[in-house]
């Protein structure tokens, strides 16, 4: 099999040599201030009050799409989870069981990312929900006049997923450049054990599948994907998800303005980089799948390196879906098991043994991976490393010799006129920074988080204008501890410093002005999760928005529609924390309490202490031209 590793050239006093652009429109964002510990602020959303367009000053504010538990004039209940039936499935006492992040609800972090779709003069927004049993819903957008956006009654509705054995913890998710949702399923099950002893799996099982004891449990294998959402010009969804991409941690992939190269996080404590290249602009059905190895030049501020890249294999998605599925029958679970790919009476043998086996030990891990015949030819090619790269994407990257140290690596944003790719890591410390392997940073690594920047280019033995040659951290976050005594004290409780990112997680880059828009979801880092906008060319970061306690803000995106701009914001799971007082989360009940839910689902929401919800920043008034 070929390995396309290669070195490219040094990076080296990258970071000091950055390029200035021109962009269209000027953003200059008013900034809102940290809340204080245990104050009003702490428990409320602040928005940006105000931001410069070129000379122009405009008014800002945030405006909700839709909460957790809202039933619509279609019947729907957003967020409501349902069995393979499209049965709501209900708690003990009748109410819906919403996907909100907090108890009690079904089991996962709540609403997550919303993709904004143009489509046939019309706008759909596709809303992923971060649940075991992973739900998706669609709605048509209005847009008025003045730019301001809202869901036409009557157009909520559920995304079935049955065909491709349900949903599986969407996280993050992106707009490709042919105006569809390509959304993610985050932890995938380790297929070494049954789906019942693998986090969601329990709960999967029983209310999504209604599978009785003693029968055949769902295949771990059904799940770890890339599943993406397209409408049809007359409002239709068309569901797929893309085995020929992978099987790991998906926390999103972003599409390249080529339409065919894909870069894709591995969200976890020890994971991968990967790119996959499609064929075919616009279809990732089928393609090849890359890994990346880190070949550092420093391990200072968050690192330097140059990247090469491992390559997995050429595989369409029907490849996988005969192993998945061999006899078309989505409820007859024969799916391809993990000691049909690796030879598991070996799998924990000691590294002198494994060799004497025959198979390769991964020091990392302390396991033995011995590949076995998938194709049934009776010899482990070319063809049988590809279609297990696909299954067990994480293991073959090992296998390959990639790199698999990085932790938390999330968030993803393209700037086009650079051609630079920016990946976030929200704790770069672990396996990046235990001096041993490929990534080896300083001072035990960096807890409060980084962001890099990859620069993209040709290259000679993989065809695409996209890849990833070098990698280097632009943005750090900075560990500070503050107490409860000194003149810092209203700050008590946040460890990164309040001025920097902390926990960086999910990206956006606004095109037109050079802003590289940066999500938090940390915990103790900042007690308030922020959004940040960092100007590329004036290295200037400035705090634009602040979550409830205890919210993430969860794939903050930036949106163009005509003239207009809009920044989408999630608030997932706000006041789930429980040290976080029920008389704090009372200073903000009018602002989470709407008389829209769905019965009795309001006193479950309430319950939990706060509602996940979805809406905009904006709308901005843009010029026209995109230059």
């Amino acid at each position: 099999m070929k390995t396309h590793q290669f070195l490219i050239a040094s990076v080296v006093g990258l970071v000091t040599a950055w390029p200035s652009f021109l962009y269209a429109n000027n953003l200059q964002f008013e900034s809102v201030s940290t809340p204080k510990t245990a104050s009003k602020a702490e428990s409320t959303l602040q928005v940006a009050p105000k931001i410069q367009v070129g000379n122009e000053t405009q008014s800002l504010s945030y405006r909700r799409l839709l909460r957790v538990g809202e039933r619509d004039a279609s019947g729907e209940i957003f967020g409501a989870i349902k069995d393979r039936t499209g049965k709501v499935l209900k708690n003990e006492d009748g109410t819906p069981l919403l996907c909100n992040g907090t108890q009690p609800s079904a089991k996962g972090s709540g609403l997550d990312h919303v993709s904004i779709l143009q489509r046939n003069g019309r706008l759909f927004a596709i809303f992923q929900f971060e649940c075991g049993i992973g739900a998706l819903y669609k709605a048509e957008l209005l847009q008025s006049e003045n730019g301001e956006l809202s869901v036409k009654p009557g157009s909520l509705a559920y995304i079935s997923q049955d065909d491709y054995f349900g949903g599986w913890v969407h996280c993050a998710g992106s707009t490709t450049p042919w105006q569809s949702h390509l959304g993610s399923e985050e932890y995938e099950p380790d297929a070494r054990y049954a789906l019942s002893d693998n986090g969601y799996g329990a709960e999967l099982i029983e209310k999504y599948w209604r599978t009785p004891t003693g029968q055949v449990f769902p295949s771990p294998y059904y799940y770890g994907w890339m599943p993406e959402v397209r409408m049809t010009n007359e409002g239709k969804v068309v569901y797929q998800k893309h085995y020929a991409m992978g099987r790991f941690s998906h926390e999103l992939g972003l599409v390249m303005p080529d339409q065919r190269t894909v870069y894709l996080t591995d969200d976890g404590g020890r994971v991968g980089l990967f790119m996959f290249v499609a064929d075919k602009p616009r279809d990732l059905s089928l393609g090849y799948l890359y890994a990346a190895k880190w070949q550092q030049v420093s391990g200072s501020n968050g690192g330097q390196a140059n990247l090469s890249w491992i390559s997995m294999g050429h595989v369409s998605n029907t490849n996988i879906d005969r192993l998945l599925n061999p006899d078309d029958q989505v409820n007859t679970h024969d799916a391809i098991q993990f000691e049909d790919i690796f030879d598991k009476a070996i799998l924990n043998q000691p590294q002198a043994e494994c060799d004497k086996s025959g198979g390769r030990f991964i020091d990392a891990t302390g396991t033995c991976l011995k590949l076995k015949d998938l194709t049934g030819d009776g010899k482990v090619l070319e063809e049988d490393i590809a279609l297990a790269s696909r299954l067990e994407t994480r293991r073959m990257a090992d296998y390959l010799g990639a790199t698999v140290e990085f932790k938390k690596e999330e968030g993803l944003a393209l700037n086009r006129k650079a051609n630079q790719l920016y990946i976030s890591m929200s704790v770069a410390t672990g396996m990046m920074a235990d001096n041993k392997g490929d990534i080896q940073l300083d001072n035990h690594g960096i807890p409060c988080g980084v962001v890099y920047q990859l620069e993209m280019g040709k290259h000679p033995l993989i065809d695409s204008e996209y890849v990833g040659q070098t990698m280097s951290a632009i943005l750090t976050g900075r560990s500070k501890l503050y107490t409860t005594k000194g003149e810092e004290s209203d700050y008590a409780g946040n460890e990164c410093d309040i001025n920097q990112i902390a926990e960086p997680d999910n990206l956006a880059f606004i095109e037109e002005s050079g802003v590289l828009l940066v999500g938090e979801d940390t915990n103790k880092g900042h007690l308030n999760d922020a959004v940040w906008a960092y100007q590329i060319n004036q290295r200037r970061l400035s705090r634009i928005a602040t979550m409830p306690y205890a919210a993430e803000s969860t794939s903050p995106d930036w949106i163009r529609i005509g003239n207009f701009g809009y920044i989408s914001l999630t608030i997932q799971h706000p006041f789930s924390e429980k040290e976080f007082s029920k008389d704090k989360a009372d200073l903000n009940q009018n602002d989470l309490v709407t008389d829209s839910y769905a019965g009795d689902a309001t006193k479950q929401i309430q319950q939990g202490n706060g509602v996940s919800e979805v809406g905009y920043i904006g709308p901005i008034q843009l010029k026209k031209s995109l230059d």
